[in-house]
């Protein structure tokens, strides 16, 4: 019996044992909490710009049919505008709005500025819903519901659709 009272720590010990166990415990979760909340918040967007679905739209125009028009800037900036038009042909309702500008060729419009923006070299790439357009801004019909969009040719990812 003494040997056992001799080796057996006291009550008040295994006591605090529990209560300093599980207040390690606390702050082992806490700490958890702490690091998984900076990770989340470390692998944000990069600075990187981004267009929030539907924040920012500048709705333009007249008519009964809409569509998106988006400009890249080439750097992630995008501007975009919720056009309403009659116009049956894409480049006429950008044309009507003053979103485009250019030289009507033999073979089409050929589009120079986009939004008031000329390029110095290069020129501007025409996507119909992120992918590129087999066919000139002025030969494309107008969609309800599509978006169309320009892009600068002398961005570094030149096969892949607006940002």
């Amino acid at each position: 019996m003494f040997i056992w009272a001799a080796i057996r720590p006291p009550k008040s010990t295994k006591t605090e044992n529990f209560q300093l166990k599980t207040i390690l415990k606390f702050l082992f979760v806490i700490s958890l909490i702490f690091v998984s909340a900076a990770l989340l918040i470390s692998c944000g967007n990069n600075g990187e710009q981004t267009l929030q679905p539907d924040a920012g739209i500048i709705n333009i125009g007249e008519g009964s049919t809409v569509f998106r028009f988006e400009k890249d800037d080439g750097l992630g900036n995008i501007t975009a505008w919720d056009v309403a038009t009659d116009e049956p042909f894409l480049a006429e309702a950008l044309l009507a709005n003053n979103l485009i500008d250019g030289v009507m060729e033999n073979w089409g419009f050929f589009v120079t500025t986009v939004n008031g923006e000329t390029l110095d070299n290069g020129f501007w790439r025409f996507f119909v819903d992120d992918a590129l357009s087999n066919t000139g801004v002025s030969a494309t019909e107008v969609v309800a519901g599509r978006t169309y969009a320009f892009a600068p040719s002398i961005r570094a990812d030149a096969e892949t659709g607006p940002t």
